[in-house]
């Protein structure tokens, strides 16, 4: 699979392109001071995806720690280069370089001028013996021309490299450590809504991915049921879990950009008259804002199909506002709603749910909720990877 969006820098300026229809939408070119929080106005001379729900932007001698799920720069940046990337002091990369790229095995390459580094990712230092020549390291890219400096590289995660100078790039082939023929290529024509003239910096950004299998929404599903609730009052409903495991391969998929949003509308009727039922804000709505009160299942032909998130108004401090959050929560720690093995890193998201009316015995009772859950990349604008929907209608006396 290959990276779903592509950002291309070019002085003040940036461009997406997109995998899904093969070019730049409309919208863009955009400048970087209007969307990028936290970051410089440009221009920026590299960027690396990290694979850890972190993207470094390089400007001159100091970097960038673009935090996925806050969508903006994280606190404390810029830092320099200097003593905070191991191996770089004294190779001339403290003070800035041209590029950088995932190579998604473990190694993370970065060039300046005629000369790259290797770094290892899981030690986080430079590898022994380096920088050296791309001529000798990379002697296909510099019998293409490519060899006294690159301006960008991108690992678009199906296989292939693509190395940009100037206004041309080359496709190569990282099993085959080779050029693949016919290359170079001109930028335009290729990249349709790129910068034809060439680029800065550009980057493979992250997204989410399901494994197969892996969206198992609901499950467990019980039966309308009546159980005590405590405090001399009872509680009826339906019980479910939620299950997705995302997955991490190929490059650039990441695990912590994957998320579960659940949604729900519908009525409860005690002793035969509709009850509200409140839930929390949309996400993203400023602190303080009131809740929202779940809208009925919609008639026929209907402007809005009613549905709204799903979460608690105003929960313990152990649990979560919205279900399938990686934040936006009032905590972590909530057993029925939580991502495995950590909250932000894990792989697997665990939920459980049991909505229903609570009162004292004899009262009578009525629900008609409908549900929609999804897997969601969150990288990606909140794109729907998988949907399930499901109803829960229950009746009787407490």
């Amino acid at each position: 699979m290959t990276a779903k969006r592509i950002y291309f820098f070019s002085g003040t300026q940036y461009s997406r392109f997109d995998d899904k229809i093969s070019r730049v939408p409309g919208q863009y070119p955009a400048e970087i001071a209007r969307w990028w929080s936290g970051l410089p106005a440009g221009p920026i001379d590299a960027v690396v995806n990290w694979g850890d729900n972190r993207v470094y932007f390089f400007v001159g001698a100091n970097y960038y720690r673009w935090n996925m799920l806050l969508n903006r720069v994280d606190a404390g940046y810029p830092k320099p280069i200097t003593g905070n990337w191991s191996g770089f002091a004294g190779t001339g990369f403290e003070n800035g370089f041209d590029d950088a790229v995932n190579w998604g095995n473990g190694k993370v390459y970065f060039f300046k001028d005629d000369k790259y580094l290797r770094m290892d990712w899981a030690r986080s230092t430079v590898d022994p013996n380096y920088p050296k020549a791309i001529s000798a390291g990379w002697p296909a890219l510099a019998a293409k021309g490519f060899g006294s400096g690159i301006d960008a590289v991108i690992n678009r995660g199906n296989g292939k490299a693509y190395f940009f100078k100037g206004a041309n790039y080359l496709r190569y082939d990282i099993a085959a450590d080779a050029v693949d023929a016919g290359y170079p290529k001109a930028i335009a024509g290729n990249w349709p809504g790129v910068f034809a003239g060439g680029v800065s910096a550009a980057v493979e950004w992250p997204y989410a991915l399901v494994g197969p299998g892996g969206f198992r929404v609901p499950t467990n599903f019980t039966a309308c049921q009546v159980v005590g609730a405590g405090g001399g009052r009872n509680k009826a409903g339906r019980t479910w879990d939620m299950e997705i495991d995302f997955i991490d391969t190929p490059y650039p998929a990441s695990l912590p950009v994957g998320e579960y949003r659940q949604y729900i509308r519908g009525t409860f009727t005690v002793n035969g008259t509709n009850v509200l039922h409140g839930l929390p804000p949309a996400s993203g709505s400023p602190a303080g804002s009131p809740p929202r009160n779940m809208q009925p299942a919609p008639g026929a032909n209907p402007a809005s199909d009613n549905f709204l998130e799903d979460g608690l108004t105003a929960p313990p401090a152990s649990q979560n506002v919205y279900y399938g959050h990686r934040i936006d929560t009032a905590g972590n720690s909530d057993t029925t709603d939580q991502f495995l093995p950590d909250r932000i890193p894990g792989a697997q998201y665990r939920g459980n749910d049991f909505p229903g009316l609570t009162s004292v015995p004899g009262t009578v009772y009525a629900m008609a909720l409908d549900f929609r859950g999804q897997s969601v990349d969150r990288a990606t604008s909140d794109e729907v990877l998988d949907t399930a929907e499901w109803s829960v209608n229950c009746a009787g006396t407490l």
